[in-house]
Order: C-alpha cells, then sequence, then structure tokens
C-alpha cells in the first residue's frame, strides 16, 4: 500500500511539471510569434525602405547601362516591397 501511494505521488508530480514546462513552453512560442505592434510597424518600415532602396539602385544601374545589375536591383527590390505589403496585410488582418 505504501509503494502505491508513493507511486501516484510521484506520478502526479511528474504530470504537473509536465503542465507547467508546456504552459510555459506555449506562452513562450506565443510570445516569440506575435510581436508588438511597435516592433512590426518598425520591421516593416525598414524592409519597405530597403526594399525602395533596392528599386532606386537597379533604376540607377539600367540607367547607366549594367542590365544585369538594373534588372536585378529592381526584381529585387519589388520583390521585397510585395513581400512586405502582403505580410502587414495578412498580420492587420489577423489582429482585426
Amino acid at each position: 500500500m505504501q509503494h502505491h501511494r508513493h507511486n501516484e505521488k510521484l506520478l502526479h508530480m511528474s504530470k504537473k511539471l509536465s503542465q507547467d514546462t508546456l504552459r510555459k513552453s506555449n506562452e513562450t512560442v506565443r510570445r516569440l510569434t506575435h510581436l508588438p505592434p511597435g516592433v512590426l510597424k518598425t520591421g516593416y518600415f525598414i524592409g519597405g525602405t530597403i526594399g525602395a532602396g533596392l528599386v532606386c539602385i537597379g533604376i540607377v544601374g539600367l540607367v547607366q547601362g549594367s542590365t544585369v545589375w538594373g534588372v536585378s536591383g529592381v526584381v529585387a527590390g519589388a520583390i521585397t516591397v510585395a513581400s512586405n505589403i502582403i505580410a502587414m496585410r495578412r498580420n492587420f488582418r489577423s489582429r482585426s
């Protein structure tokens, strides 16, 4: 009988520890995947600025006659800006 109570107590302690660990893990995942609005806004601004910069660099490259660099810059910049806009819209829709 003594062993049975001891086993139940150990099982209960183990279950509680597992639940606490899972809860803390879920809180960490939520915190890392749901950034504060200020951080998101800054990230979108930086991403958009980099994308616009790449487009401008690409245009300068095209004007100077460097087709490969020019097209690469314009395409990379356009993809960066489009990706940033898609992420921003998706994020604001999911928060609404």
